[in-house]
Order: C-alpha cells, then structure tokens, then sequence
C-alpha cells in the first residue's frame, strides 16, 4: 500500500502542478474532511458491529461463518465499487457548474451498468452460495452456505445505498445527512444486537438479517430525503434495479431444476464440475438474452465499448 501511495504521488506530481494552501483554508477544510471520515467509516456499525457481538456472546463458528461470506462479498464489491467511485470527480464538476443535464445522464448511464452487473452477481451467489462455501472452505463450512446466501440478498440492497448516498447525496452536497442516517440506523442496530443477546438469539444469520432490515430503513431514508431536497438523479434508478432484479431472480428456478436432476453429492468430481458449469450457463444464457431483447442501453454501451476494443 506505501508503494501504491508513492508511485502514485510521484505520477500525479508529473501530471499536476501543485499549489501552496494557507492555513487558514485548510482549516476550513477540517470539518467537510471530518465528516467524510466518519462517513467512510460508519460500516463499523453494521457488519463489523456484528462480528463485535457475536464473538462476545455466541458460539465462535458463527463468527467463522460470517467472516468467511464477507470476505468474499468484500473481494467483489471493492471491484464493483470502482464503477461508481470513478464517476464521483466528473459528477461533483457537473453539478459545480450547474451542468444537470449532463449530471442526470451519467447517473443514469454508470448507475445502470452497476445495477446491470450487480444485482445478477447477488443471485448467482445466492444459487451458488453452498457450493462456493464448499470450494472455499471444505466440508466442514457447508453450513455457512446459509449464512453467504443471506449476505448474498444483503448485497441487494447494498447496491441501492452505495448509488443514492455516493452518487446523489454526497455529491449534492447532503454528506452531513447521510452520517446521520448512517449512525441513527447504526445505533438501531446496535440496540437490536442487543436484544439478540439477551434472548440468546444471536447467530450468524440473525445478525445479517436485523443488520439487513437497518440497511433497508438507511434506504428509506436516503429517498425521503432526495425526494424532501428535490435532488436529482433518481428519475430512471427505480426502473432499472426492478428490471435486473426481475431478470436475475430466474436464476432461483433454474438452479433449483438442475438441482433436482443432479442429485450432486458435495465433494469434488466431474458431477459437481459439470453441475455448476450448466447451471452458469442457463443463467449467463438466459440473462444476456433478456437483455438483449429488451434492447437494454446498459448492455448496448459495454458491449459497443467490448467490440471496439476487439476490433482495435
């Protein structure tokens, strides 16, 4: 990482002049810099609260089976968050110059090719979500195949917040309201983890449930307050996330078939192998001829972008 942030400094530093600040602006600076730091951090009262409580007051697998489906969750969504973070710089110059026009085009246009790749991933862990613990883990975490599948429908609605906070809140200017309801929320959580361990309730899938149902209240929130500021942005979101949602929950029947007519056993052999691949395919298959159907736009621009580069 000290590499990275040098080689990084030493490119930008040929790229671009730098300026002196006074301090006295920088001092200005503290506080919208305090407050992204807090929002940076405020996950710690979700997931990371939940590994708090339950290595404290349950029974340590669970703390194993959770740590295990999110760090593959986390493996994904650090790549997946580029697409969203590298829009941030050119949205906050649009708004900066009142150019909303363009603003709400590339909203729509990166918000859509997150959803568009997001939300079926989510379900192809979800029918995966055994298998994947099995190849991960071994034999001995199968069970935490329940525990991925949760964290793979969390994931859901992880995509909603990330676009809505990051693409519209913040960038219009709302970070202040997004940390609160970011700890409301989190203190809401942490009240239901509670009552979890006082009742003796607490495991793995218990915890990403309550967490999941405080993540879905943030949401909530983040649209009453762009609808109660009139941001905008969020014309077509609501449109897109339905149709990938629709077309990706076919995944759930399709698995489910293959499934029944396999019969697999879970230890590794051709069965299991060619078991996963059909499975794959269908789904791939399936979701890329809605799409294409559909004359998606999302679809349309990255496969116009793919064939470009084939072709050069």
């Amino acid at each position: 990482q000290f590499l990275n942030y040098l080689l990084s400094f030493v490119y930008v530093k040929f790229k671009v002049s730098f300026t002196k600040v006074p301090f006295w602006k920088f001092r200005q600076l503290l506080k919208p810099l305090a407050i992204m730091f807090i929002l940076m951090n405020c996950n710690m009262l979700y997931t990371s609260l939940d590994r708090l409580f339950m290595s404290f007051s349950s029974d340590g697998i669970y703390v194993t089976y959770y740590t295990f489906s999110q760090t593959i969750i986390n493996i994904v969504t650090s790549v997946m968050n580029s697409i969203i973070l590298v829009t941030i710089p050119r949205l906050s110059s649009y708004v900066g110059n009142s150019q909303m026009d363009d603003y709400c085009k590339l909203v729509n246009k990166s918000s859509g090719i997150f959803f568009m790749l997001n939300i079926p991933l989510c379900f192809g862990f979800f029918v995966f979500s055994d298998i994947i613990m099995y190849l991960y883990g071994g034999a001995n975490y199968i069970n935490a195949g329940h525990t991925f599948a949760l964290f793979s429908l969390r994931m859901l609605i992880w995509v909603i917040d990330y676009v809505l906070a990051n693409q519209i809140l913040f960038i219009q200017g709302l970070e202040a309201k997004i940390t609160k309801i970011y700890f409301i929320c989190g203190a809401l959580n942490g009240l239901i983890k509670c009552v979890l361990v006082c009742t003796g309730s607490l495991t793995s899938e218990t915890a990403i449930v309550t967490t999941a149902i405080c993540e879905m209240i943030v949401v909530i929130l983040e649209i009453f307050t762009i609808k109660k500021y009139s941001l905008s942005g969020i014309e077509n979101l609501k449109k897109k996330y339905i149709k990938y949602f629709a077309f990706s929950a076919l995944f759930i029947p399709i698995a489910l078939l293959n499934y029944n007519l396999f019969h697999v056993e879970y230890q590794m052999s051709l069965k299991l192998i060619s078991m996963i691949l059909v499975i794959f395919l269908e789904c791939v298959g399936v979701y890329f001829a809605l799409l294409i159907i559909t004359k998606d736009e999302s679809f349309k621009e990255c496969s116009d972008k793919i064939l470009k580069k084939i072709k050069r």
